[in-house]
This record gives C-alpha cells, sequence and structure tokens, in this order.
C-alpha cells in the first residue's frame, strides 16, 4: 500500500512538470509570436508612414511651386509670355536633382543608383515628427495639348519624392502638370456658363436646355442646369423630348462640369420669369439628386445620351474686352496714312504695308445773291473724319481704322487684314456698328458672299444679317452681337488650313431665324456656323423653326437654348406635323427622337487656332492653374 502511494505521488510529480515545461514552451511561443507581429506592425507602420511622408514631399513643393509662380505674376501684375516662361523654367530649375534633366528611360536607373547609395541628388527636404521627407524634380517638359498641339505655357513635371521613417523608405515618381493654359479656359467647353458676380442674379451661371438639343463635347455649368422635354419657340411651349449630349472623343459619356444644381422643369411657366430664376423652389420644377445628395443628371437628358458629371477646379480666366481696345484703335494723327475720298464707299482698296485712315472730302453750293433766283454759287468744301463707310468689291489692308459705321454687304467683298513682317498689324477698328450682309432680306436665298480675314475690335453692336459669310477672324464687340438669315463657314487658308469666327462681346447674343422651315436631316438643309461665342451678359438661341449647327462653341454667364427635333412649317400646312397657334407646324413629339435635332453645337477645337493666330499683343500671364497631377507610382 505505502509503495502503490509513492509511486502515485511520483506519477504526479512527473505530470505536473510535464504541464509546467508545456506551458513554458506555449508562453515562450505566445512571447516570440507577440514580438514578431508587433515587429511587422512597426515595420508595417515605418512602411506606410515612409510612403506619406514621400506623398507630403509631393504636396509640399507642388503647392510651393503654385504659390511662388502666382505670387510673381501678383506682384508684376502679370508677365508677357516670353517673361513668364523664363521664370517659370528657371523655377523648376531651382528644384533639379541634378544639373541636367533624366530622361524618362533612365528614370529607373537613376532611382537604383540612388537607392545603393551612388549618386546623391539636390534634394529639398520637408520635416517631419515621424520622419522626414525630401523632393527633386527629375525633368520637365512642355504640355501637349488634346489636338496634338504644344502648350509651352504648362509644362509636365517629373517629380521625385523620398520619405523614410525609422527603418523604411519609400520613392515616389509624380509627374504633375504646373502652370497655364495657352488660351482662355471659355475655348476648351463646347458650352460654358460664367458667374463673374459676388451676388449672381437673373439667372447668372445658368444654364436652360429646352427641348430636343444636341450638344456634343464638355460642358461646364458654374450655376445650375435646367432641363426640359419642351422647346420654346413662337411665343409659346413646344413639345419635344429631352437633350442628348454626345462625347467628342472616344469616350463613354460627354463630361459636364457642374457647380450649382440640377433641375427639371415639369410645366408651362412664364418664359421670360423662368430665365431670371435663381432660386428653384416652386412645385413645377423638380431638385433631381442621387443617394448621396449630389446633383444627378438621371432624367435630365435622352437615357442613351446622358453627361458624367466630373470634378474639375475651376479656372476663371479673365477676358478684357474693352482692354484690347488700345491694340486697334488709332486716330489721322496716329501714324500711317490719311486716305482722303470723295465717296464714302470703299472699293478695292490695297494697303497692305500701311495704317490708313480715311477722310471723306466734299464739296457743297450755296446761293450767294438772287434776284427771283440764284445768280451765283458758292462752293465750300468738307472733311469728315468720321464718316460711315461701305466697302465692295477685295480689299486689303495692314491696318484700318474707321470711326463711324462700317457696312459690308456685296456680294463677293472681302476685307483681309494683315500683319507685316514684324507681327505688326492686321487690325480693323470700327468706332460704332460692323454690319455684315443684306439687312434688308430675310431670305436665305438672297445673301451675298462675303470674306472676312483678321482682327477686328467694334466699339458698338456687330449685325449679321443675311449674308454667307466665309470667316477666319477674331472679333472683340464691345456691344451687342446679332446673327440672322445667316450661315457662317470656315475661310478656306490653303494648306489644308480652314479659319473659324471667334468673337467676344460685352453685350448680349442672339442667333436665331436660320435656315427657317428647313429639313435637319437635309445634309443642305442646316445653317452651318463654325465659330466660338463668348458674352459677359446672355446668350440666346432657337432651333425651333430655325436649323442650325454652330461647329465651335458658346461661353455666357446665361445660356438658352432652345432646340426639337425633326421638320418645321410656318404659314404653310402640313398635315403630317402638329399645328399649334398662330399657323406654326412642328414635328410630333413622339417622332422626334429618330429626327436630326435642328440645334445642334459642336465642339470644334480649330477655334483654339483662329484664336492664337490672331491675337494682338503677346499674351499677358496673371493666373497659374492648380497643379494637376497626372500619374504617380511608389518605387
Amino acid at each position: 500500500m505505502k509503495g502503490y502511494l509513492l509511486n502515485q505521488r511520483g506519477s504526479a510529480l512527473i505530470l505536473s512538470i510535464a504541464i509546467i515545461l508545456i506551458f513554458t514552451i506555449l508562453g515562450l511561443s505566445l512571447i516570440n509570436l507577440s514580438s514578431s507581429g508587433l515587429n511587422k506592425n512597426e515595420l508595417r507602420e515605418d512602411s506606410i508612414q515612409a510612403q506619406k511622408l514621400s506623398q507630403m514631399g509631393l504636396d509640399f513643393v507642388t503647392n510651393e511651386l503654385y504659390h511662388t509662380l502666382q505670387n510673381e505674376l501678383d506682384e508684376k501684375n502679370g508677365l508677357p509670355v516670353r517673361a513668364y516662361i523664363a521664370y517659370l523654367e528657371g523655377t523648376l530649375d531651382n528644384y533639379l536633382c541634378f544639373n541636367s534633366h533624366v530622361s524618362a528611360s533612365n528614370i529607373s536607373f537613376i532611382l537604383e543608383k540612388i537607392k545603393a547609395g551612388n549618386v546623391s541628388p539636390n534634394f529639398n527636404k520637408v520635416s517631419s515628427t515621424t520622419g522626414k521627407g525630401e523632393y527633386c524634380i527629375l525633368a520637365y517638359q512642355d504640355s501637349v495639348l488634346d489636338n496634338g498641339k504644344i502648350n509651352s505655357l504648362k509644362k509636365d513635371v517629373n517629380i521625385l519624392s523620398f520619405g523614410t521613417a525609422d527603418t523604411k523608405d519609400a520613392f515616389l515618381i509624380s509627374k504633375v502638370e504646373i502652370g497655364t493654359d495657352s488660351v482662355p479656359d471659355h475655348l476648351n467647353y463646347v458650352v460654358g456658363t460664367n458667374i463673374t458676380s459676388k451676388n449672381p442674379k437673373d439667372g447668372e451661371g445658368n444654364l436652360f436646355l429646352h427641348g430636343g438639343v444636341e450638344i456634343k463635347g464638355d460642358m461646364k455649368v458654374e450655376g445650375n442646369l435646367i432641363t426640359r422635354d419642351y422647346a420654346y419657340g413662337g411665343g409659346q411651349w413646344v413639345d419635344s423630348v429631352l437633350p442628348r449630349m454626345i462625347p467628342f472623343a472616344e469616350n463613354t459619356h460627354a463630361n459636364l462640369v457642374l457647380y450649382g444644381n440640377t433641375y427639371k422643369l415639369n410645366s408651362n411657366v412664364e418664359y421670360d420669369s423662368h430665365l431670371t430664376n435663381t432660386i428653384f423652389n416652386s412645385p413645377r420644377y423638380t431638385l433631381l439628386k442621387d443617394k448621396n445628395g449630389q446633383p444627378d443628371v438621371k432624367g435630365l437628358f435622352h437615357s442613351d445620351y446622358t453627361p458624367k458629371i466630373v470634378k474639375r477646379t475651376p479656372v476663371k480666366t479673365p477676358i478684357n474686352i474693352k482692354g484690347e481696345k488700345n491694340n486697334y484703335y488709332y486716330t489721322k494723327g496716329s501714324g500711317g496714312i490719311n486716305k482722303v475720298v470723295n465717296s464714302t464707299t470703299l472699293s478695292n482698296q490695297e494697303f497692305t504695308n500701311q495704317k490708313v485712315f480715311y477722310t471723306h472730302q466734299y464739296t457743297t453750293k450755296e446761293c450767294t445773291s438772287w434776284f427771283f433766283g440764284c445768280l451765283s454759287y458758292k462752293e465750300t468744301i468738307h472733311t469728315n473724319e468720321s464718316a460711315d463707310y461701305t466697302l465692295t468689291g477685295k480689299n486689303k489692308f495692314n491696318s484700318l481704322s474707321i470711326p463711324g459705321n462700317l457696312t459690308i454687304s456685296s456680294n463677293n467683298s472681302s476685307l483681309t487684314t494683315k500683319k507685316d513682317g514684324n507681327d505688326k498689324g492686321g487690325t480693323l477698328y470700327v468706332g460704332k456698328n460692323l454690319v455684315i450682309g443684306n439687312m434688308s432680306t430675310n431670305d436665305l436665298s438672297d445673301k451675298p458672299d462675303i470674306s472676312v480675314n483678321g482682327s477686328i475690335y467694334v466699339d458698338g453692336d456687330l449685325i449679321i444679317q443675311g449674308a454667307e459669310l466665309f470667316s477666319n477672324a477674331l472679333i472683340y464687340v464691345d456691344g451687342n452681337v446679332s446673327l440672322k438669315y445667316s450661315s457662317v463657314k470656315g475661310l478656306d487658308l490653303g494648306n489644308n488650313q480652314t479659319g473659324s469666327l471667334v468673337i467676344f462681346a460685352t453685350g448680349n447674343i442672339d442667333i436665331s431665324n436660320n435656315s427657317v422651315d428647313t429639313d435637319p436631316d437635309d445634309p443642305h438643309g442646316p445653317s452651318i456656323i463654325t465659330g466660338f461665342f463668348y458674352s459677359e451678359k446672355n446668350f440666346e438661341m432657337y432651333g425651333v423653326g430655325s436649323n442650325m449647327i454652330i461647329n465651335g462653341g458658346i461661353s455666357a454667364n446665361r445660356i438658352v437654348l432652345n432646340g426639337i427635333r425633326g421638320r418645321s412649317s410656318v404659314g404653310k400646312k402640313n398635315n403630317e406635323l402638329k399645328a399649334y397657334s398662330g399657323n406654326y407646324y412642328w414635328e410630333k413629339a413622339e417622332n422626334q427622337n429618330s429626327r436630326s435635332s435642328r440645334l445642334r453645337i459642336h465642339y470644334n477645337p480649330d477655334i483654339i487656332t483662329t484664336f492664337s493666330d490672331l491675337r494682338q499683343q503677346e499674351q499677358i500671364i496673371t493666373y497659374i492653374d492648380p497643379s494637376r497631377i497626372i500619374d504617380l507610382e511608389f518605387k
């Protein structure tokens, strides 16, 4: 019995020792695992922190470059292009990693040498409590526009940024776009609305798309977007279909840059008060938002032609229309020649190397004595330096200044202004109104062919009516613009180049009554208008009775587009169409989706070439676009 107890105690001791050993081993294993896990977590945190520090270096340098460049422009009230480019490149050179640029094919090779400590870049440092960040510029080159042309005002900059946290390093290679665009941002959109006042009113910034309007390209709306499946024409609302947006390039959707809200108009409203609305809280309007409370375009457009809302930083490009006057205006005593003429009709004038100012000289006869009638007359010679003139035939000038009104109305008339060998001239100044075409016609068959080539400043209104205009012109208008009963086509410049019409106006722009009653599905039906129209006020265009295609774009504080799809007839009964009051007949709504739009606006990148080629003064750069990251990759 005693032996049995001793054996039992021995077994218990062995068991206890075994259990202690097992728990000791498990404990040591757990401690080792925990320590390993902690080390891995610390390494992972160091790696993440190193990446954050390299990103911080990128953010720091892009922000510093932006403010350095913008502060210089603010201090100098802008810089001419050549001075701006020199300052931009000089500033970037201060951040270069090495004395010369690193080519894209050598970046990986150089990076390995940096990691191995074989080369030492000229890093700039940015400090943090958790580590350090460094950055420098590997290389930069001119940006390339969508049309393939070089923009030397903006650079694609390859930036190397480096972050280190404890034992971990992270290298970030980035490509960032820095600088400014070579043309006003307005010319980059097919349709764009602008807010230029601190307290917008009368619909400023809003875009109204009424009916089956068709837009091809990207849009920008700084206010609200309002659409309806009805158009306004003939003083009444006409049932139609929803508008369409078509991508300009090979994209899935057209892009819409939108800063306001989206509304759908549900019923007829008083037209003028509808356009001047700033608050759309009436039951007649539906505010559209998605599940995240953001503006929604579904329901505003045809379901197969709906744009995609994209976020872009707004670029406020100042266009000083009145400030351009000094590049065009001159008087008789401002150089050039004073040409004395006896008629206010000028025909086939050619002064391709001189600035010309015309003085009209005319003679009047006055009766000096009489008895039952005049026995003698006194002749008096008068001069008028502010006469109104009419141009006919082929006219070529280096520069021309007309203080009064100018009309170009005869068939086969042309006006060409060209710069000289020193890149000077090529201007026309009109002190009052410029009229192009036949003002007495509203018949499209009675349109004179007129060609205009050059850069123009109009100190009044621009009226294009009853004209078949062939244009390569940049026109600044300190007044209103009206375009009726006309078509505008690009002037053939040779070498497979075609001009366009670019208009910047301080007043309203109205385009209407073009190709009335013609069929939009007939290739010869629509009036083709190749041009870009910018207004500091409002733009309004009708494609209900009219039938138009704008190859170019529109930018204004408020834009209103009315259009239907299909046929129309005014004053002629047509049983195939729907009859409205006032003897108007328009395509039935149920048939419109299968027909072409009577108002089409398609983006044309050639307008940028016209603007750049005809701009008079060297561009003054006054602003820097916010930097845009094109690509980044951790190494």
